[in-house]
Order: C-alpha cells, then structure tokens, then sequence
C-alpha cells in the first residue's frame, strides 16, 4: 500500500512539475509561482521520500502529505484557469482567431511575463536543422536543407514548436527569433531585416530571444551559412563542412535562391 501511494505521490510531484511550468509563463502568477507550487511540492516530495525509507512506512502518515499534493495540483490548474478566463487572454484569443496580430501584440506583454516590446537594427535569424535524426544520417542531406529554406521563403518562419517555455502558450503562439547568430543550433540559417517584419518585437528579458505573436512570419529572407562550425564530426574534417556549403549552394541555386552570405 505504500507504493501504491508513492507512485501516486511521483505521479503527482510530475503533474505539478508541467503545471508549475506552464503557470510561471503567465504575468499574472509568475511573481509567487515557484514558493507556492514548485517550492512547496519538491518539500512535500522529500518529506515523503523520508518516510518512505524506513522497513515498515506509515502510510497513514504519508497520507497527508500526498493530500497536499492533490490540493495544489488543483490550485495550480484553476490558478492557470482564471488567467484563461481573463478579459485580456480572451481578447487576445479572439483577436488571434481573427488574425489581427496587432492586437495580439498590444496584449502578449500583459498576459505573458518577461516579454517586453523591444526595437532594433540587427539582422534577425531563424535556425534551419541541418543533424538528422538518429539512426539515420549525421547530416540532413543539402538538397533537403535547400528544399526547407524553399519552403521558409514560400510560406514564412512558423511559431515556435514546441511552445517555448516563456512568453507563449499552445494557444497564443510565437514565432521565436534571435539577433546573435553565435546563439543558434545551426550553422545555417535564414536571416531578416527587422525593418521587414510586419508585426512588433519582443524580447525575452533578459536579453533573450525576439518574439513575434503570429503564425508566421512572411519577410524578405536570404540565407546565412557560418563561416566556421564548432560541430565535433566537422571539426575532425574541417574541409567537409566547406564541402557541405558549396553542395548547398548549388541546391539552392538550382531553386532560384542565390541571396547567400558567409558569416
């Protein structure tokens, strides 16, 4: 019987893990989130993990504990619930569903927490994969690199999946780009003036990635590939990564896209 409440207690400790993380993106809770349900939790967690070390547990006096543990995962998601159910995430839900992304803009820094409006000069970059999955290939094949950036052109940078974990939900959505290219996954990337995008900016504070609240993104783009990769199976080859480049290069100009830069 005591497992049988351990589990519950790790199922629970689990459930209030994703809700506290869903819970510090909102302004509205982020300030007193993590004392009253993440802090609080991982107590109640060792509080239970000592009881449960001894030959004969007291499942009576486990109990309690594991009764505190339903209580805040209640809290958490009716605390989640009432934000939901806010004027403002309503007004900013029917402007999204309405594509009015303005609108959506004006409201994001009001809902969601660390988002700021933000300017700036410096060229924009989203990341595009080039490791494919395990068990297959290290490297994405050029041609279905240069096939994706065609598609970026064509139909615009998508929001961010999976959410990320600040400044949006599954809901109100982002499209997440950074100004440093040294910060991104990928030795290529697309890059956009910012002066080109049509929607406002936001930064992630402090000093984070931009948000755009929109589906996507359609801009101006052209194509950045590094001028030098930190990737270890590169690194022993340095010459491969240069023939990479080139085999890209020419995928892509058999597309039509010749706006390409060293960085």
């Amino acid at each position: 019987m005591a497992g049988d409440l351990l589990d519950e207690a790790a199922r629970l400790i689990a459930d209030l893990g994703g809700c506290y993380a869903r819970a510090r993106r909102y302004r509205a809770l982020a300030a007193d989130c993590e004392e009253r349900y993440l802090a609080r939790t991982l107590a109640i967690g060792s509080e239970i993990r000592e009881r449960l070390r001894v030959p004969e547990p007291d499942r009576a006096a486990c109990a309690p504990a594991v009764d505190e543990l339903r209580r805040l995962a209640i809290a958490c998601e009716a605390a989640i619930g009432v934000v939901r159910a806010s004027a403002p995430y309503r007004a900013a839900v029917r402007a999204w569903d309405e594509g009015r992304w303005s609108d959506v803009a004006v409201l994001a820094p009001t809902i969601f927490d660390a988002i700021a409006p933000f300017a700036t000069v410096r060229p924009l970059h989203f990341t595009v994969p080039v490791v494919g999955r395990r068990g297959g290939a290290h490297f994405l094949a050029p041609a279905t690199v240069a096939e994706r950036i065609l598609d970026l052109l064509r139909t615009g940078i998508p929001a961010s999946d999976p959410v990320p974990e600040l400044g949006a939900d599954e809901t109100l959505r982002a499209v997440v780009l950074d100004e440093d290219p040294e910060a991104i996954e990928s030795p290529i990337a697309v890059v956009v003036a910012p002066e080109d995008v049509a929607w406002p900016l936001f930064r992630l504070e402090p000093a984070g990635e931009i948000f755009v609240y929109a589906p996507h993104v359609q801009a101006r783009m052209r194509v950045r590939c590094a001028s030098h990769v930190d990737d270890e199976w590169w690194a022993v080859r340095p010459e491969a990564y240069g023939r990479y480049v080139a085999e890209l290069e020419r995928e892509l100009a058999a597309r039509g896209i010749d706006d390409i830069e060293r960085g």
